[in-house]
């Protein structure tokens, strides 16, 4: 084809943000700031929004996300022809800290550094 005719200008790996964006999040934005542009506001400002409302939305995120890892566990055992296990219903708990990975993780990314020493995997450095 003539380079006239291709439509596709660029490609790129790039994320539209705000389709990401909790609607929690969102909500508790347009409540604080008046908009849900959460990217844009200042968030440790403590007299638009608590750090108990902050805290509290998290949890919810958190607690959102993994009632849908558990779903997708049951439901894949339910598609493989197997029954759901009751442990399933406690797969993952909200209130730990939960670490994944999309996709796949190279080798470059050296995840086995973190791995190798778990205690220091939760402090900041």
């Amino acid at each position: 084809m003539d380079e006239n005719e291709v439509p596709i200008t660029s490609i790129t790996n790039g994320v539209h943000a705000p389709t990401w964006v909790h609607p929690d999040l969102k909500a508790l934005s347009e409540q604080a700031f008046g908009d849900a542009k959460t990217a844009i506001h200042d968030w440790t400002n403590t007299e638009k929004v608590t750090d108990e409302e902050l805290w509290g939305v998290r949890r919810s995120m958190k607690e959102d996300l993994v009632n849908e890892a558990r779903e997708r566990m049951s439901q894949a055992a339910l598609d493989n022809g197997n029954h759901v296990p009751a442990w399933m219903q406690n797969l993952l708990d909200p209130d730990v800290l939960t670490i994944g990975f999309a996709r796949r993780v190279p080798t470059y990314k050296r995840l086995t550094l973190m791995l190798r020493d778990p205690g220091t995997t939760g402090k900041s450095y």
